[in-house]
């Protein structure tokens, strides 16, 4: 019965941090759509060029916004990788 209290104020004591951490961050996650075949499309290149599929996304919505006269980036700057995160796309 103690370790149930323990676990639940564990539980709430890491809801509440991560809340915080996303109202304080100017990051945002956001999922997106694709069909398999451009997405096994965008493994071979990040595979070939040795870089992850989020950056090769990333440099698209770059393009995007220069297209469209936009001089904002959707890079993140100042942020290091934290080990415990895998990228699995």
């Amino acid at each position: 019965m103690n370790d149930d209290k323990h676990e639940q104020g564990l539980a709430k004591l890491r809801e509440e941090f991560l809340l915080l951490a996303r109202e304080q961050s100017d990051i945002v996650r956001t999922p997106i759509y694709i069909s398999r075949e451009a997405h096994e499309r965008l493994r071979e290149i990040a595979d070939t060029t040795r870089q992850r599929v989020h950056n090769l996304i990333v440099e698209g919505i770059d393009l995007v916004l220069q297209k469209h006269g936009h001089s904002e980036t959707a890079r993140v700057t100042g942020r290091r990788r934290q080990p415990w995160k895998h990228d699995f796309t």
